[in-house]
């Protein structure tokens, strides 16, 4: 830890990402997967790779200890947020996702529930 609080005395953190393993949405309910709560990256450091590179990172840590999938939650008004995950890191609409259970008479949801199948 020490090596830690050195290292930011000097530099700026200017990344973090934030994910849990948790069991996965039933009917799945026995699966481990990865949810991923947030990357936050400093704005000047932004549109640099930096995201896709922390996403990769997240994927290759799953790959390792065998989890199937990366998890997130995306606000549909974020269009850069949903721009990221589905076209740079290949995140689709996941089955536990609320429109995939609408009915033609509710409202839309703000949200969507993205996924990302890590490759073996």
């Amino acid at each position: 830890m020490k090596d830690v609080e050195d290292y930011l005395t000097k530099h700026s953190l200017v990344c973090f990402v934030h994910y849990r393993l948790t069991a996965d949405y039933p009917p799945n309910e026995h699966t481990t997967i990865c949810y991923l709560y947030e990357i936050q990256i400093v704005q000047e450091f932004t549109k640099l790779g930096i995201g896709k590179h922390l996403i990769g990172m997240l994927e290759a840590l799953c790959r390792r200890i065998n989890i199937p999938k990366i998890v997130c939650t995306v606000l549909k008004s974020n269009v850069n947020a949903v721009s990221f995950y589905k076209t740079k890191c290949s995140f689709m609409m996941d089955e536990s996702s609320p429109d995939n259970f609408a009915s033609e008479d509710s409202e839309e949801c703000e949200y969507e529930i993205l996924k990302r199948v890590v490759r073996s």
